[in-house]
């Protein structure tokens, strides 16, 4: 069984936010626990804003890793100029680079097929430059995932997804990538 953390939970929740969240969380628990204890358990209180400091330690070098919101915006302003004939060879190589074994798909409601670790995926790019992302699109790609056995589901698109994708992709398990995720795969754009 694999173990995964609640999404709503504070620890979750603290790896999600800015990493000096954590830290000021770990020093107030310090300072109060210095202030208000008695003095054989001070040094008790303090270890016990441990687990923020190592959470934060986590989300600092998660976000380390990502790009900067100028990168993002570079990119989701460059891709917007593509056609489908430039952008599918782009993502395809960026793809490849990150360690994925890409072909094209021959799945209806599908442009790619990935392989990576032994996990396969589909992947629906072609209408990444949509205005909006409904979760019709993201139903058929996990029904095409789920007849071919494939693991993930993955749909590109620069727009806003509605609340009914945002509940879908929760719920189902798609992964949306935007221009964030475009940005980090670092694309040699034209």
């Amino acid at each position: 069984m694999k173990w995964k953390m609640n999404q709503n939970s504070l620890f979750a929740t603290l790896l999600r936010s800015a990493w000096w969240k954590s830290f000021a969380i770990a020093g107030v628990v310090s300072l109060l626990a210095v202030l208000l204890l008695p003095d054989r358990f001070k040094i008790a209180g303090v270890l016990g804003s441990f687990p923020f400091v190592v959470i934060g330690v986590i989300a600092a070098w998660r976000q380390s890793k990502q790009p900067r919101a100028a990168a993002i915006e570079q990119t989701a302003d460059a891709v917007q100029q593509l056609d489908w004939a430039r952008f599918a060879p782009l993502l395809q190589s960026a793809l490849a680079r990150d360690g994925y074994a890409v072909q094209r798909s021959t799945v209806d409601g599908a442009d790619f097929e990935l392989l990576k670790a032994g996990r396969r995926g589909l992947l629906l790019a072609r209408r990444w430059k949509g205005a909006h992302i409904g979760a019709e699109p993201l139903r058929a790609l996990r029904r095409a995932a789920d007849e071919g056995d494939f693991h993930d589901a993955i749909y590109v698109g620069l727009g806003v997804p509605s609340e009914a994708a945002q509940r879908f992709t929760q719920s189902h398990g798609v992964q949306l990538w935007g221009a964030r995720e475009l940005a980090a795969f670092k694309l040699v754009l034209p």
